[in-house]
Protein backbone atom coordinates (compact mmCIF):
# COMPACT_ATOMS: atom_id res chain seq x y z
CA UNK A 1 0.00 0.00 0.00
CA UNK A 2 1.29 3.43 -0.89
CA UNK A 3 1.75 6.04 1.83
CA UNK A 4 -0.92 8.27 0.28
CA UNK A 5 -3.45 5.41 0.24
CA UNK A 6 -2.59 4.48 3.81
CA UNK A 7 -3.01 8.07 4.96
CA UNK A 8 -6.35 8.37 3.14
CA UNK A 9 -7.62 5.11 4.70
CA UNK A 10 -6.56 6.16 8.18
CA UNK A 11 -8.22 9.54 7.70
CA UNK A 12 -11.50 7.98 6.59
CA UNK A 13 -11.50 5.55 9.52
CA UNK A 14 -10.67 8.27 12.04
CA UNK A 15 -13.48 10.46 10.72
CA UNK A 16 -15.86 7.51 10.91
CA UNK A 17 -15.05 7.07 14.59
CA UNK A 18 -15.32 10.81 15.30
CA UNK A 19 -18.66 11.14 13.56
CA UNK A 20 -20.02 8.05 15.31
CA UNK A 21 -19.00 9.29 18.75
CA UNK A 22 -20.29 12.82 18.12
CA UNK A 23 -23.59 11.53 16.73
CA UNK A 24 -23.94 9.24 19.74
CA UNK A 25 -23.30 12.14 22.11
CA UNK A 26 -25.86 14.28 20.29
CA UNK A 27 -28.53 11.56 20.49
CA UNK A 28 -27.85 10.90 24.18
CA UNK A 29 -27.98 14.63 24.92
CA UNK A 30 -31.27 14.96 23.03
CA UNK A 31 -32.74 12.16 25.16
CA UNK A 32 -31.40 13.76 28.34
CA UNK A 33 -32.81 17.17 27.40
CA UNK A 34 -36.19 15.60 26.65
CA UNK A 35 -36.05 13.70 29.95
CA UNK A 36 -35.28 16.88 31.88
CA UNK A 37 -37.86 18.94 29.97
CA UNK A 38 -40.74 16.50 30.41
CA UNK A 39 -39.76 14.86 33.68
CA UNK A 40 -41.01 11.58 32.22
CA UNK A 41 -39.06 8.49 31.23
CA UNK A 42 -41.61 7.62 28.57
CA UNK A 43 -42.29 4.30 30.28
CA UNK A 44 -45.05 4.92 32.78
CA UNK A 45 -43.08 6.60 35.56
CA UNK A 46 -41.67 10.03 36.16
CA UNK A 47 -37.93 10.42 35.95
CA UNK A 48 -37.77 11.54 39.58
CA UNK A 49 -39.84 8.57 40.79
CA UNK A 50 -37.72 6.16 38.79
CA UNK A 51 -34.42 7.55 40.05
CA UNK A 52 -35.57 7.84 43.68
CA UNK A 53 -36.73 4.22 43.60
CA UNK A 54 -33.34 2.91 42.55
CA UNK A 55 -33.53 3.34 38.78
CA UNK A 56 -33.99 0.81 36.00
CA UNK A 57 -31.22 -1.45 37.30
CA UNK A 58 -33.12 -1.95 40.57
CA UNK A 59 -36.33 -2.76 38.68
CA UNK A 60 -37.97 0.40 39.95
CA UNK A 61 -39.27 1.57 36.58
CA UNK A 62 -42.17 -0.18 34.92
CA UNK A 63 -40.14 -0.93 31.82
CA UNK A 64 -37.43 0.50 29.61
CA UNK A 65 -35.94 -0.40 26.23
CA UNK A 66 -33.93 -3.62 26.39
CA UNK A 67 -33.54 -4.39 22.68
CA UNK A 68 -32.82 -2.59 19.45
CA UNK A 69 -36.46 -2.90 18.38
CA UNK A 70 -37.64 -1.47 21.72
CA UNK A 71 -35.29 1.48 21.26
CA UNK A 72 -36.45 2.10 17.69
CA UNK A 73 -40.12 2.02 18.69
CA UNK A 74 -39.41 4.27 21.67
CA UNK A 75 -37.49 6.78 19.55
CA UNK A 76 -40.43 7.00 17.12
CA UNK A 77 -42.64 7.73 20.14
CA UNK A 78 -40.09 10.26 21.51
CA UNK A 79 -39.54 8.38 24.77
CA UNK A 80 -36.49 9.86 26.55
CA UNK A 81 -35.09 6.56 27.87
CA UNK A 82 -35.38 5.04 24.38
CA UNK A 83 -33.55 7.98 22.81
CA UNK A 84 -30.75 7.63 25.35
CA UNK A 85 -30.60 3.89 24.67
CA UNK A 86 -30.43 4.56 20.91
CA UNK A 87 -27.46 6.86 21.51
CA UNK A 88 -25.72 4.12 23.47
CA UNK A 89 -26.45 1.60 20.70
CA UNK A 90 -24.95 4.03 18.20
CA UNK A 91 -21.86 4.30 20.38
CA UNK A 92 -21.53 0.50 20.47
CA UNK A 93 -22.08 0.23 16.70
CA UNK A 94 -19.37 2.77 15.81
CA UNK A 95 -16.28 0.58 16.31
CA UNK A 96 -18.09 -2.39 14.76
CA UNK A 97 -18.74 -0.30 11.66
CA UNK A 98 -15.06 0.63 11.65
CA UNK A 99 -14.10 -3.05 11.54
CA UNK A 100 -16.58 -3.66 8.70
CA UNK A 101 -15.16 -0.72 6.71
CA UNK A 102 -11.66 -2.10 7.36
CA UNK A 103 -12.66 -5.42 5.78
CA UNK A 104 -13.86 -3.59 2.67
CA UNK A 105 -10.72 -1.45 2.58
CA UNK A 106 -8.41 -4.45 2.78
CA UNK A 107 -10.49 -6.20 0.13
CA UNK A 108 -10.14 -3.22 -2.21
CA UNK A 109 -6.38 -3.27 -1.61
CA UNK A 110 -6.28 -7.03 -2.30
CA UNK A 111 -4.58 -7.61 1.05
CA UNK A 112 -6.24 -10.96 1.61
CA UNK A 113 -4.37 -11.85 4.80
CA UNK A 114 -5.76 -8.76 6.51
CA UNK A 115 -9.19 -9.36 4.96
CA UNK A 116 -9.19 -12.76 6.67
CA UNK A 117 -7.99 -11.44 10.03
CA UNK A 118 -10.39 -8.50 10.04
CA UNK A 119 -13.33 -10.59 8.83
CA UNK A 120 -12.62 -13.03 11.66
CA UNK A 121 -12.68 -10.16 14.18
CA UNK A 122 -15.97 -8.93 12.70
CA UNK A 123 -17.41 -12.45 12.85
CA UNK A 124 -16.39 -12.79 16.51
CA UNK A 125 -18.03 -9.44 17.32
CA UNK A 126 -21.26 -10.56 15.66
CA UNK A 127 -21.18 -13.97 17.35
CA UNK A 128 -20.59 -12.36 20.74
CA UNK A 129 -23.71 -10.24 20.31
CA UNK A 130 -25.77 -13.24 19.26
CA UNK A 131 -24.49 -15.36 22.15
CA UNK A 132 -25.13 -12.49 24.57
CA UNK A 133 -28.68 -12.13 23.26
CA UNK A 134 -29.31 -15.88 23.58
CA UNK A 135 -28.15 -15.82 27.20
CA UNK A 136 -30.96 -13.46 28.27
Amino acid sequence: MRDADLHRTETVLSWLLRIGVLASCAVIMAGLVLLLATGQTGYGMSARGCLQSGGPAAGACDQYPTSVSDAVIGVRELRPFAIIAAGLLLLIATPILRVAVSVLTFLAERDYAYVGFTAFVLLMLCVSFLVGKAGE
